[in-house]
């Protein structure tokens, strides 16, 4: 299994346990994404610290809004 250590802005892949668990932040960000390739708008964000979040992120009155779900442990 490929070992991901950035993926740039709005790839989108599809989400397995190993892609995630892989998933850090590149160098020099606070945090970063990625997209699921088969769920519109289902993202996880991972943090400086490692920490992992599933979100989502979409667009309501032409206003963007990103809500955290849960912790990918959980």
């Amino acid at each position: 299994m490929a070992n991901v250590k950035f993926i740039p802005k709005a790839v989108k892949i599809k989400f397995t346990a190993g892609r995630i668990a892989d998933f850090k932040c590149a160098d020099g960000k606070q945090q970063a994404f990625i997209w699921s390739a088969e769920d519109k708008g289902l993202g996880v964000r991972v943090t400086v610290n490692g920490a992992k979040s599933y979100i989502f992120q979409s667009k309501v009155n032409g206003q963007s809004i990103r809500v955290t779900i849960g912790d990918v442990s959980v």
